[in-house]
């Protein structure tokens, strides 16, 4: 299959320049060169190395003979033959009047420091319609930055040898495979255009039964890749280097500080870079401020099965390392992946735990599932009613539908493909009439409310669910709404009779307890929703989700201390309510028993309500700052700053700014 786009680049080689062609083992170099000099208009000089080329005159000799072979012109006398100089007489002579090529395959054998300093000199003197092409896997240390900066020197690097869509595409249909296109997708994916893995997978595809399904799967530990990628990349590598790349295989993305951390070594950051130079299926990414590297996929995927069958001990130590390293630097789905794989089964489910709120609030539902879907059932039993409990306290914490709908809309759609035996489509129903109760839409509140109520029944499901006891109270709520409290009497009787039970269950629990205690304080029967009160109070304590609860608690605290006329207890309640600026509901909440307790306070006490200039005003009085100070601030006159602290005193039936201070904090004044 000639690559035309390619031989394009090549054919743009000015006269007296150099076409470098560079990549790993088996990106199609030399097929390309090949290809280049099979074209009828070129005229050529073939010469492949190997090692024993490291002598200079046994190079040059060499060159001399492939352009005798070539009949390009005037040849070296026997006496010359192996003479730089000769052949540099020869090659940029007069009788050199046509372009012609010299092409030097194999390049990166050439290691010998005299014979690249010689090469160095061949491209110095290319001259007239002399051009060279090298094909090497590691960038030429021949000095060419001067001849890249003049225009001589057209690169095609790896990214440029490999294959596109199209070419895997036209080699597919070239084998006589008939596999359909989202498989020629997978496959130029999975081989990242890396020219022998097409073929090799193609070959593998046509002795095999099913060429769909082998192309669709490729893997670098299969048997004809294996040994292709052992013979021309592993076995090649110094010992040390081949330690650091089978121990190194673990990670997907590789740094210096992350291979440090996995392998105990301090020059990582120097053998990455040194892999990608030597285009050992190394690559760095771009647009990284840090230097990260990936190892081809295929070339990773044997590299992993190399270390397990050689160690699978020091594989299990290796993804230990990494896990930890990886959970240091916030890399948490890769750190619960490598910790698995490591067997430190804990770790990773207390990592999973103490960050699954933050990747739920982040939408990352798909992920969540993830994690819950790897953990053994000891650690999370069942990954639906665990994004249930997400979803729950999020509700509870009063935060806006873009946090908590990713996760209610995906447990939707998994109840439209669940089974009749699953309970998930109840609790989704109860979730609804929360929502409906939140803004007072008693129909579809009492609707949702009997779908839940007759879907548990369906499923056998108790009282004793947390979710069964809170869609009976909510119902319960809908009759105290509807006036008919008889019924929402047994409604809640119902409910509290599995009450025990509801309390062991973390944030459903909860809900059925706030839920229990709304429903009494609705139905005047206060000394109950007090204990009530106790009840959740205490298990909220215990809970790792129990926060928010403990905000709406004290809110209502507050308002079965006001029903009764109980300023003070309402006043201690509102105290004793944690600070929690992220739960708005709870903020709300409290705002509004707050007001509610001013205004019965004021009513007792006879106090007239304050302005809001004059409340802006007994904000400062606490403050060391003068009444200019406070004028100034407020962009008013010292004489308007004194009428409202005349008015303040006069108003808290205080004399002076101390007891002004104290009179605003007994009365939450400034608080709001």
């Amino acid at each position: 299959m000639p690559r035309d786009r390619l031989l394009e680049v090549i054919d743009a080689t000015p006269s007296g320049g150099v076409c470098v062609v560079t990549g790993g083992p088996g990106f199609g170099k030399t097929q390309l060169l090949s290809d280049w000099v099979d074209r009828p208009d070129v005229r050529a000089a073939w010469l492949t190395v190997d090692v024993t080329d490291n002598d200079p005159a046994r190079l040059w000799h060499h060159l001399d003979e492939a352009w005798r072979r070539a009949d390009l012109g005037a040849a070296l006398d026997a006496e010359d033959t192996g003479d730089l100089d000769a052949f540099l007489r020869l090659v940029t002579g007069p009788s050199v009047d046509a372009p012609v090529w010299l092409v030097i395959d194999d390049a990166h054998l050439l290691v010998d420091e005299a014979v690249r300093t010689e090469l160095g000199r061949l491209v110095a003197c290319l001259t007239g319609e002399l051009r060279l092409a090298v094909a090497s896997r590691v960038e030429l240390p021949w000095s060419l930055a001067r001849w890249r900066a003049r225009g001589l020197v057209v690169d095609i690097r790896e990214r440029a040898l490999a294959l596109r869509r199209d070419e895997v595409d036209q080699l597919v249909v070239a084998a006589g495979l008939d596999v359909s296109a989202p498989t020629v997708e997978r496959l130029t994916a999975r081989t990242e255009g890396w020219a022998a893995g097409v073929q090799l997978a193609i070959r593998g595809a046509l002795e095999g039964d099913d060429p769909e399904r082998y192309l669709a799967r490729v893997r670098g530990d299969d048997q004809s890749i294996a040994d292709f990628l052992l013979e021309e990349a592993l076995d090649h590598q110094p010992a040390d280097r081949r330690r650091f790349l089978l121990e190194t295989s673990i990670l997907d993305r590789l740094s210096g500080s992350s291979c440090d951390a996995v392998t105990g070594r301090r020059d990582s950051a120097r053998m990455l870079a040194e892999l990608a130079r030597d285009h050992v299926l190394v690559n760095r990414l771009d647009g990284e401020d840090v230097a990260w590297y990936r190892c081809h996929a295929l070339f990773a995927e044997l590299l992993r099965a190399e270390l397990a069958a050689d160690d699978p001990e020091l594989a299990c130590e290796l993804h230990r390392r990494a896990g930890a390293w990886l959970a240091a630097n916030g890399e948490i789905d890769r750190a619960v992946h490598h910790l698995l794989a490591g067997g430190r089964v804990e770790d990773a489910t207390a990592l999973v735990l103490a960050h699954e709120d933050e990747y739920f609030r982040l939408g990352q539902v798909a992920l969540l599932r993830g994690w819950y879907d790897a953990l053994p059932e000891v650690s999370v039993a069942d990954p639906d009613g665990r994004l249930l409990r997400l979803i729950w306290a999020s509700l509870a914490a009063g935060e806006e539908p873009a946090v908590w709908e990713p996760a209610l809309n995906q447990l939707r759609r998994r109840a439209a493909r669940a089974e009749d035996t699953s309970t998930l489509a109840a609790e989704l129903a109860v979730i609804d009439a929360h929502l409906a109760a939140r803004i007072g839409d008693a129909p579809t509140m009492r609707d949702r409310c009997r779908e839940a109520i007759d879907r548990f029944a369906a499923q056998s499901v108790g009282r004793d669910r947390p979710a069964v006891a809170y869609v009976t109270l909510l119902d319960a709520r809908a009759a105290v709404w509807d006036g008919a409290l008889d019924n929402a009497d047994e409604l809640v009787a119902a409910a509290l009779a599995g009450r025990t039970d509801v309390n062991r269950h973390a944030t459903g629990g909860l809900e059925a307890g706030l839920a229990r205690v709304m429903a009494l304080r609705g139905l005047g029967r206060a000394e109950e929703a007090v204990t009530a009160v106790d009840d959740a109070r205490e298990l909220a304590r215990t809970g790792v989700v129990g926060a928010p609860y403990l905000v709406l608690l004290g809110v209502e605290e507050a308002r079965l201390a006001l029903d009764r006329g109980d300023l003070d207890g309402a006043r201690a309640a509102l105290r004793s309510a944690p600070e929690l600026p992220r739960f708005q509901r709870g903020t709300h909440d409290v705002a509004a028993t707050l007001g509610a307790w001013r205004e019965a306070t004021h009513r007792r006490e006879g106090i007239t309500s304050l302005t809001e200039r004059e409340l802006d005003v007994l904000a400062r009085l606490p403050t060391r700052l003068t009444l200019q100070e406070i004028a100034d601030e407020l962009f008013v006159s010292l004489n308007t700053v004194k009428t409202h602290v005349k008015n303040i005193y006069a108003k808290l039936h205080v004399t002076n700014r101390d007891a002004a201070a104290r009179r605003a904090e007994e009365l939450h004044l400034t608080s709001r």
